[in-house]
């Protein structure tokens, strides 16, 4: 399974990828015996609280993957 399997998400705002993966991560820590570590939801919490204050500082995921596979 990957993000190409919900097309829904690549129409997501970069913002509201980030709080979807902090509620993926967080339903993940309830609801099974896996623990995430309080610095990944707390680096997610920062880069939210980034992109909230630098909302134009952002690439799309176009640009990235462009960027890295040219």
């Amino acid at each position: 399974m990957n993000v190409a399997d919900f097309p829904e998400i690549e129409k997501l705002a970069p913002l509201e990828k980030l709080e979807l993966a902090k509620d993926l991560l967080s339903q993940i820590q309830g609801q099974h015996e896996v623990e995430v570590a309080p610095e990944i939801l707390a680096a997610l919490d920062r880069r939210v609280a980034y992109y909230k204050d630098h909302p134009d500082e952002v690439s799309t995921w176009e640009e990235v993957r462009e960027r890295v596979f040219g």
